[in-house]
C-alpha cells in the first residue's frame, strides 16, 4: 500500500494532472473545475468571434483588447455579450466604421442594448472617448455598406451629396434615416422601385417603414 503522506505537495504533470510529488495522489477534482472554467470562457469567446465573422466584421484584436480593458475596470453588473457588443460599437467607430446600436443589437441577439449601452457608456470612463455618429465620415461609411451589399456602390458619391441635402432640411434626424433618406431619393431618380427600396433599407437599418416614409414626404416638400 502506497505511503500517505502528511502534508501533500501538488504540481501540475504533463498530462495537465495535479499530483503530489511525495505520495502520487491525484487531486482530480480540483483539476477537473479548473478545465471547466478554461473551457467555459473560451467558448464565450469563440461565440463572440463568430458573430464578427458572420457580420464580415474585422478589428477582432481591437475588440478584444478593449474587451480586456474594460473587463478590468466593470468586474460586475452587465453579460460579458453586452460587455463585448458595447466594445465592438466603440472599436468600429474609432475606426470609421458605422453600425448603429440597433444593428449591433441584432448582430449579438441582445433585447435593450441601447439601455445597457447607456448604461455601460456611463459607468465606463477610463480611456472612454465621444463619438458624433451624425458626422459625415460614418454618413460615408453607412451608405457605402449598404450600397455595396446590394451592388449599387456606383450611386456613393451622388448619396453624399444628396444627404448634405437632407441634413440641411430635417435637422435632428438620426444617422439611419439620414442614409436612407438620400439613398432613397437617388434610387427614386434611377427609376427603381420605391417599394423594393424602402423594404431593404428598413431591413438593414431596422427602422420603421411607415416613419421613413413619413420622414422622405416631410423632406420632399421642404425642398
Amino acid at each position: 500500500m502506497a505511503p500517505i503522506c502528511s502534508k501533500h505537495c501538488f504540481e501540475f504533470n504533463d498530462d495537465a494532472f495535479e499530483v503530489c510529488t511525495k505520495c502520487g495522489i491525484c487531486s482530480s477534482l480540483r483539476e477537473m473545475v479548473h478545465e471547466y472554467h478554461a473551457n467555459d470562457e473560451e467558448v464565450c469567446y469563440n461565440m463572440f468571434r463568430d458573430v464578427l465573422v458572420n457580420n464580415h466584421l474585422g478589428f477582432e484584436i481591437e475588440i478584444e483588447k478593449e474587451y480586456s480593458k474594460i473587463k478590468s475596470v466593470m468586474k460586475r453588473g452587465y453579460p460579458n455579450i453586452s460587455l463585448y457588443a458595447y466594445c465592438t460599437y466603440i472599436t468600429l467607430l474609432h475606426n470609421s466604421v458605422y453600425y448603429s446600436l440597433a444593428q449591433i443589437s441584432q448582430m449579438f441577439q441582445l433585447r435593450n442594448f441601447k439601455r445597457q449601452f447607456c448604461q455601460i457608456d456611463r459607468s465606463y470612463t477610463a480611456d472612454n472617448i465621444k463619438y458624433d455618429d451624425n458626422d459625415e465620415i460614418y454618413m460615408r461609411s453607412a451608405m457605402k455598406i449598404f450600397l455595396s451589399k446590394h451592388n449599387l456602390i456606383k450611386y456613393l458619391s451622388r448619396c453624399m451629396i444628396m444627404s448634405r441635402d437632407v441634413k440641411t432640411h430635417l435637422t435632428n434626424t438620426k444617422l439611419p434615416f439620414i442614409v436612407s433618406i438620400s439613398i432613397y431619393c437617388v434610387m427614386f431618380e434611377e427609376k427603381l422601385s420605391s417599394k423594393e427600396i424602402i423594404e431593404k433599407l428598413c431591413s438593414y437599418f431596422i427602422i420603421n417603414p411607415r416613419t421613413l416614409e413619413k420622414k422622405i414626404r416631410q423632406f420632399k416638400h421642404k425642398k
